[in-house]
């Protein structure tokens, strides 16, 4: 579908399901916004993602339609959903039709697949983004139908066909960018942000409380800020640093994660793109335990991109025990040159303008500006 540059620039954003899909199509609808103010922008996703909560309380336009996950799905299911996939189709490009997109932002949910080959069908740019080291199933097979793919490491470029792959970095919303602030004098404790997601990591948590007896030594040195997550006990937590005499906040979830990193010193968490992506452009120094049964293992591949590049030391989900965790958190809390040292590796590895990027690659494609 050809169309004029003088109409109001369109772009719709294909992104669902998780926040490792949600919250990059923001941080990409933020730069667009700066760099076309006049821009229509809008998102497309399923009303049982994490889209349908986050993106209207944020003002952000959600187009919704039905549509299924294939991956992992055996028997009559997959049969199913694959019998559904042309009326999915049907959908997006009476969709496309309605909106008249100049461009299609595709970085993952339910909704990315049928659209980006409605896309495609009509001659819709699309721009795919990759935010893994390692490219998940669906992104490789929509690979084909792109223009472009923005993906954040050197591994996962190599997926792609020759040429096509751009490396940008993760897309990280502005106010997790402007959160890092200089921190203000304090006591001369180094401030700890452990978090597992909206959901929690139950092996983080235990972890975490295992290891109070042998930061004893520390305990005064320390401030913990910890989310639990929804699916643990989240006052019991709270008491086991209290009886530890370790200062501590504690809560089940919060959607100002940025507060929490403009006050760390060290992040613990899991290794999804976004978590990796946001403490590298922040210099944030991290212990990353990757999820052992993410797609592909992909949440190793990002740790070991941040572990290579100095910023970040990484303990096996297996591994993870009150010991060990304690091990690694005196190695960089009573290392004041080492933490320094890896907060400086991890801000040269990340990528603050991946976002930026990602949007002037927009615009390029769609004959509005240079691009990068």
């Amino acid at each position: 579908m050809l169309r004029g540059v003088n109409e109001k620039f369109c772009v719709m954003i294909a992104a669902g399901g998780t926040g490792g899909h949600v919250f990059p199509g923001v941080a990409i609808a933020e730069e667009l916004r700066s760099a076309s103010p006049g821009a229509r922008i809008m998102f497309a996703g399923t009303e049982r993602g994490l889209e349908a909560k986050i993106l209207p309380r944020e003002g952000w336009p959600l187009l919704l339609m039905n549509s299924s996950s294939i991956k992992d799905r055996k028997g009559f299911a997959r049969f199913a959903a694959w019998a559904r996939l042309p009326f999915s189709i049907a959908r997006a490009l009476l969709i496309l039709v309605a909106e008249r997109p100049h461009i299609l932002v595709s970085i993952g949910g339910y909704a990315a697949g049928p659209l980006s080959i409605a896309a495609w069908m009509m001659r819709i740019p699309v721009l795919l983004v990759e935010p893994n080291a390692v490219p998940g199933m669906t992104n490789l097979k929509l690979g084909r139908f792109a223009r472009r793919v923005c993906v954040a490491f050197d591994e996962a470029a190599r997926r792609f066909a020759p040429g096509k792959a751009l490396i940008t970095g993760v897309p990280v919303r502005k106010k997790v960018l402007e959160a890092r602030k200089e921190k203000p004098a304090g006591e001369g404790r180094t401030s700890i942000f452990l978090f597992g997601g909206s959901q929690g990591a139950l092996t983080l948590n235990r972890a975490m409380i295992d290891s109070l007896p042998q930061l004893a030594g520390l305990g005064e040195k320390l401030r913990v800020i910890h989310q639990t997550g929804s699916n643990d006990d989240t006052e019991a937590i709270a008491q086991a640093y209290a009886s530890a005499k370790v200062d501590a906040k504690v809560f089940a979830f919060t959607e100002k994660i940025w507060e929490c990193y403009a006050d760390s010193d060290v992040v613990i968490g899991r290794s999804g793109a976004n978590t990796v992506g946001e403490v590298a452009a922040l210099g944030i120094p991290s212990i990353l335990v990757p999820y052992p049964y993410a797609a592909d293992d992909h949440q190793r591949a990002n740790a070991e991109w941040l572990v290579a590049s100095g910023g970040a030391a990484m303990i096996p989900d297996a591994q993870c025990n009150g010991e060990r965790l304690a091990r690694e958190l005196k190695a960089i809390v009573t290392d004041k040159v080492r933490m320094k040292t890896m907060a400086s590796c991890a801000a040269k590895a990340g990528r603050p303008d991946a976002a930026k990027r990602i949007a002037e690659e927009c615009l390029r494609l769609t004959g509005r500006g240079k691009g990068v």
